[in-house]
């Protein structure tokens, strides 16, 4: 970003190219591929965080499950833990992910700190879903030398009654400013995926724990130092990069 003192401008700069729209709608670079930084997104972030308020304690999304739907996890988590000791194969560990899947059910999508009629907010929830269901095992890898949870969990831990939390946030080394305040850079990849267990009772509730199993954490470090190719590959994780940036 620069500032122009005289002319009191202040330009977004960056690398540019002509632009079209993919198969499914997405709008990239014809060159590159790449996700195109949203005028209306842009809008959206000054909105949040316009001169006159505060602005939000936290943009983002969450999927979050029903007492119902996890009291009926929790009875499946138990029948598979007793049925699988071993590492499972590809086609039992999608039998695993399908059966749990049902159990659990519908669940509350919830878009914080900005309008949920947004694309912004659309591109924060489908970017969340997608990752949850490479996580699991229901969508292919978008990078070959990543891993899923599925790939390197614990059988002996799925019995327990822990639900994964896994979410995207910021990831900057700095922010770089010139030495006449006039021009500034986010240095780092934008965005990492975290992960934190939590427990569930025997009624739905859920309690956090501050920690994550080993097999959450490798999944999680493995998505994060893949990001910037997964973000080539995948369309909509460029675009949630773009978000991130554009509301720093």
């Amino acid at each position: 970003m620069f500032l122009f003192p005289d002319t009191k401008d202040i330009v977004i700069a960056g690398p540019a190219e002509g632009y079209l729209s993919d198969p499914t709608g997405r709008t990239i670079g014809i060159e590159t591929g790449r996700a195109v930084v949203q005028l209306e997104d842009l809008v959206v972030a000054l909105r949040a965080f316009g001169p006159s308020a505060k602005g939000p304690a936290v943009i983002g999304c969450s999927i979050d499950p029903t007492k119902e739907g996890l009291v009926n996890l929790q009875k499946a988590l138990v029948e598979v833990g007793r049925k699988m000791r071993t590492k499972p194969t590809p086609q039992q560990a999608n039998d695993v992910a399908n059966h749990l899947r049902d159990a659990l059910g519908l669940q509350n999508v919830t878009v914080n700190g900005v309008s949920p009629k947004t694309h912004f907010a659309k591109v924060l929830v489908e970017a969340d879903y997608k990752m949850k269901l490479i996580g699991i095992g229901m969508d292919t890898k978008p990078v070959k030398n990543m891993v899923s949870y599925v790939d390197v969990a614990n059988p002996a831990a799925v019995s327990r009654n822990a639900l994964k939390r896994w979410f995207f946030v910021p990831n900057y080394e700095c922010v770089r400013v010139a030495d006449d305040h006039e021009a500034m850079e986010l240095v780092g990849d934008g965005v990492k995926l975290v992960g934190e267990d939590e427990v569930v009772g025997g009624d739905g509730n859920r309690t956090q724990t501050g920690t994550a199993d080993a097999g959450s954490k490798k999944f999680t470090d493995s998505f994060t130092k893949a990001y910037p190719e997964i973000a080539r590959r995948a369309t909509v994780y460029g675009e949630l990069r773009n978000l991130i940036d554009l509301s720093v």
